[in-house]
């Protein structure tokens, strides 16, 4: 194996060794195949073309081709032909996630003003819907944490909120 020939015109001598040239298809996910990939990507000159994309444990690796996704990989490697549509890969985290709501200063429906503190705890079950809904899913769960806590305590007397924690508890998982 001498190398990957990018797109353009080449011009090889016909002697004195003989030279072999295979044509490979790329579909439009541009995912490579091939039964010497391995060979293929000792090559420096194929990093030139090829990107792999490797599976992480615990995590989904979504392919982008112009915006759209065209590989989805939860396991094993993708070898990509770059060509000249752009190319996104976003890895997506699907372990069980936590984060810390510090420090809210809400008012109750008697006027009484708390400092409410939350554990948000989340699991990635649809990659793809996670990173098209929206550009930050963390931020965006904070935001939605913040404003379900406010509804959850402030529609309610303080009275309330110490009679019954787990109504507020099962109020923000519904809303969130």
């Amino acid at each position: 194996f001498a190398g990957v020939l990018g797109p353009g015109r080449h011009a090889y001598w016909k002697g004195p060794a003989t030279l072999a040239f295979e044509t490979l298809e790329v579909g439009s996910d541009g995912v490579l195949t091939h039964p010497k990939l391995a060979t293929i990507l000792e090559s420096a000159q194929a990093r030139r073309w090829l990107r792999v994309v490797e599976a992480t444990p615990g995590r989904e690796t979504i392919v982008f081709r112009d915006a759209v996704p065209t590989a989805r990989l939860t396991s094993g490697r993708l070898v990509l032909w770059l060509d000249q549509r752009p190319t996104q890969v976003v890895e997506v985290d699907l372990r069980e996630q936590s984060a810390d709501v510090a420090g809210q200063e809400i008012m109750t429906q008697d006027k009484v003003t708390l400092r409410v503190n939350l554990v948000l705890t989340w699991q990635v079950v649809d990659a793809l819907a996670s990173v098209t809904a929206t550009t930050a899913l963390d931020k965006a769960l904070y935001r939605e944490a913040q404003l379900a806590l406010r509804a959850a305590v402030g529609g309610r007397t303080l009275e309330a909120l110490l009679s019954d924690k787990e109504a507020v508890g099962q109020e923000l998982q519904r809303l969130l």
